[in-house]
């Protein structure tokens, strides 16, 4: 395919030799985007089974699942009284708490909103609203 060097019809479009794009061939589509996709779908599947059984297996309440959490909580919970970080983990749960970093974004997404960066603006709300 070869492209014509010469403009019609506007800025940024080029006729082709046989009047078809490289990016709408189907030999293009077959040869560079399918093999994409099938990857995509296989790391997809690979990288979501081992999370799927776990969800499956905990809300069926399986006992080996149920007690393991329950001798993490005590093994956790038991480091932090003998260490003394529960002020420490107190404190962080209070400057942390959502509402908090809500109103010390605020100041950021209004700067890059006037910076002209709504998409980033936009994008950052929303994570933060859905998180």
């Amino acid at each position: 395919m070869v492209v014509i060097a010469e403009r019609r019809g506007g800025a940024g479009r080029h006729a082709y030799s046989d009047g078809v794009s490289p990016a709408m061939s189907g030999a293009w589509f077959v040869r560079v985007v399918l093999p994409r996709l099938v990857r995509g779908a296989l790391a997809a599947a690979v990288l979501c089974l081992p999370v799927v059984v776990l969800a499956v297996l905990v809300t069926r309440h399986w006992s080996p699942i149920v007690d393991a959490d329950q001798r993490a909580v005590l093994a956790a919970t038991n480091v932090t009284r003998e260490r003394g970080f529960l002020p420490a983990l107190e404190a962080w749960q209070w400057w942390l708490h959502p509402m908090r970093v809500y109103i010390a974004a605020v100041p950021i997404a209004l700067w890059t909103w006037h910076r002209r960066l709504r998409g980033r603006t936009i994008w950052g709300v929303v994570t933060m609203l859905v998180g």
